[in-house]
């Protein structure tokens, strides 16, 4: 499997070799030298100021436990971060590359805490998880009212930038807007911002991250949590802004053994209210520290191809999908990868599926399925292809009488039989279950990119539903745990492979998510609405530099305004294949050209247009490599637009350079300094509307 590298900025390893301290009661004394800081000056970066006064904060944390800001009632009793009622009992930390993790373990009788805090010195971020078990015989608790994190930032003029999700309204507004649609909140006027996620799929409805400015800098927070999260902002206290985020429903006793976790919570700040070199910061952060990777190597920008948009997904045939694939490669299309989606399983037994949706028992259906797709990744292999295979362990849609009798227990999933179900991930013995299953299957087939969806609207009021009394919020907290443990399962024992995060599109693209998987399928919206995937790719770019989509439902359009408006990380072709009108000869090139750009997603990344959802204004973006000063422009003219000129300004250039500008349709070739390209801006025009613009740059003395 290909990966592309990953870009280690500037940024020194840290060389510190802290002695881990295992006896009750000691403390890590930070000293000022802890951490190694490089004084970067390419691109974008933090100032040295910022990366001190960032690690001098979180040392204090480790310091003083009792300030770290968590808050939590234990047994009627109100907490704020951990005095010295819990005793410590060990600490130890790790040096990595990115980051320096710290592991306390902290009691208080039978409760025994165990904090999972990390620093990220180069990128001015931390974070922290916070998990309670219960060490003795008896139940403890109730733990609630747990503030994952509980803390005060101070200055004025506070804003809030998010992001609607895969969602198509924004915070209190019932309007219809592009889905990933940003959204501004003044809480100098609105005070209190609150958000609740209500479905428990962690980003659909509401996104799990914010930029939060104040005075004259700002912090990204991010929630990790897969099932149900609460945010909420309070600047009700003068020049001062309290954050305070967590599980939204949690109130348990622990019974002997038991552990809960908190969500991760994850900080990055930053200097000044530039909205865009703060972005790129956060961007450093996600792709440095984040994004999957294998062997130190990102994972690879892809081009994929998938018969799923135009077959009934339960008639899907290994005969077919090797036709399918062949005549792709047949027309020298540069694939780097082969989806077959949903419908390859039996529904029971040896009885084939009549739909795609009666997924439970996860056996191949041989009768239509021979080889066990190895007639697929035979082909693939030999092309340095990936093979992608679609999954969703979590829901079961059949009825018990169907259940294998070697599969899923009645017992074990939630929800009353004939609906649509959950496995318990939050039981052990189903997450044996799922592992084995699925990787049975994967070790047998080939299969390089594990495809994981998760179709159930609303898993929350399941959770809920299976609540014991007294222990509210449980069930979902027991879950996520599970649901973690079998990708890092999967992971473990698939070093090569990577996951496609799925969930009726982007309903899971939180956090702790995202560090293990890539969303290759941001929504379930119409793929073919190309003009709101320009809308969602220009704002989702800024939060997630890798993401996927397919570039057409049912449309046969392959004018480059509509394949254009797909450009990202992971394209997926969706025309059918078996149309007379199929122009393989438009595919190919758009293929080539996406494959020669792709690399930038991982690069500093700048809107060119105030962000916009419509048919009336140009839209475009600059991805641009700050080392070799390299990068593209994407600009599109929509249908309605009457201007048909642009000046676009470009960002990140050197000023005193020379930079050659080629329109990828060979309209023009230009030689600009860097100075005029940044400052006066260039002029780009289009002979008419529904026009997609494609520009490489590079310096002068770089020219091929």
């Amino acid at each position: 499997m290909k990966f592309i590298k990953k870009k280690i900025s500037l940024t020194v390893s840290v060389l510190m070799a802290i002695m881990m301290i295992n006896s009750a009661g000691c403390l890590h004394k930070p000293k000022k030298d802890d951490y190694i800081f490089t004084d970067e000056r390419t691109g974008v970066y933090h100032s040295m100021d910022k990366k001190k006064s960032v690690a001098n904060e979180y040392d204090g944390y480790l310091k003083d436990l009792s300030k770290l800001p968590i808050s939590f009632s234990y047994e009627g009793k109100k907490y704020v971060g951990f005095d010295g009622s819990f005793s410590e009992v060990s600490r130890s930390t790790t040096a990595e590359t990115e980051k320096t993790s710290t592991k306390i373990v902290l009691k208080k009788n039978d409760l025994e805490i165990m904090l999972d805090m990390a620093i990220y010195p180069n990128h001015c971020a931390y974070e922290w998880t916070v998990y309670f078990t219960n060490k003795g015989n008896k139940p403890i608790g109730p733990i609630s009212e747990i503030k994952a994190a509980d803390i005060s930032f101070a200055g004025k003029d506070p804003v809030i930038k998010g992001n609607t999700g895969d969602y198509n309204k924004r915070p209190g507004s019932e309007e219809e807007t592009s889905r990933y649609s940003p959204y501004t909140i003044d809480l100098s006027s609105e005070k209190v911002f609150e958000q609740i996620q209500p479905s428990g799929r962690s980003s659909e409805y509401c996104f799990p991250y914010y930029d939060l400015e104040y005075g004259d800098e700002g912090c990204f927070i991010a929630i990790g949590w897969v099932g149900s999260w609460f945010a909420r902002f309070d600047s009700t206290e003068g020049e001062k802004t309290v954050f305070t985020g967590g599980q939204a429903h949690l109130n348990t006793l622990l019974d002997p053994g038991e552990t809960i976790r908190t969500p991760l919570m994850a900080f990055v700040f930053y200097e000044g209210r530039d909205e865009n070199r703060a972005m790129n910061l956060w961007r450093h952060w996600i792709i440095d520290c984040n994004i999957p990777s294998v062997n130190g190597e990102l994972v690879k920008p892809l081009t994929s191809a998938t018969s799923a948009t135009y077959i009934n997904l339960a008639s899907s045939k290994e005969n077919n999908e090797v036709l399918f694939l062949n005549k792709y490669l047949d027309n020298s299309v540069p694939l780097d990868s082969w989806w077959l989606d949903a419908g390859w399983y039996y529904k029971s037994g040896t009885i084939s599926v009549k739909e795609w949706l009666e997924v439970g028992n996860w056996r191949i259906d041989k009768s239509r399925f021979p080889t066990e797709f190895k007639a697929i990744s035979d082909i693939t292999e030999s092309r340095d292809m990936e093979f992608m295979l679609w999954f969703e362990p979590e829901i079961v849609r059949i009825s018990n009488e169907f259940l294998d009798e070697d599969g899923l227990k009645p017992e074990w999933i939630l929800g009353a039989d004939g609906t649509w179900r959950l496995a318990d991930l939050g039981n052990p013995a189903v997450v044996e279950w799922i592992f084995e299953r699925i990787s049975s299957i994967i070790e047998n087939s080939g299969v390089t990119i594990y495809r994981q969806d998760y179709g159930h609207g609303n898993p929350l009021s399941y959770w809920l539903a299976n609540d014991a009394e007294g222990h509210t919020g449980l069930t979902e907290n027991k879950y996520v745990q599970g649901y973690l443990d079998l990708w890092d399962r999967l992971l473990a024992r698939f070093p090569n492979m990577f996951i496609d995060t799925c969930a009726s599109g982007g309903g899971r693209l939180d956090l702790e998510t995202l560090r293990r998987s890539v969303p290759l399928h941001k929504t379930d919206y119409n793929y073919g609405d190309v003009d709101m995937k320009q809308s969602m790719h220009q704002a989702l770019f800024g939060w997630i530099p890798y993401f996927g989509t397919v570039n057409t439902l049912n449309q046969q359009d392959f004018s480059s305004y509509f394949l254009r408006s797909s450009y990202c990380a992971f394209v997926a072709d969706g025309h059918d294949v078996r149309s007379k009108k199929f122009d393989w000869t438009a595919l190919k090139a758009s293929f080539e050209e996406v494959k020669s750009i792709n690399s930038y997603y991982y690069s500093d990344y700048y809107p060119l247009t105030e962000w916009n959802y419509g048919l009336t204004q140009w839209k475009g973006w600059e991805f641009i490599d700050p080392e070799t000063q390299s990068g593209f422009i994407q600009l599109f003219c929509p249908q309605d637009c009457t201007e048909l000129t642009f000046l676009v300004k470009l960002y990140g250039l050197e000023a005193d350079r020379q930079y050659i500008l080629t329109d990828a349709d060979g309209l023009f070739s230009v030689t600009v300094t860097g100075k005029q390209l940044m400052e006066d801006g260039y002029a780009i025009s289009v002979s008419q509307p529904r026009t997609a613009v494609l520009i490489r740059f590079n310096i002068e003395d770089q020219a091929d």
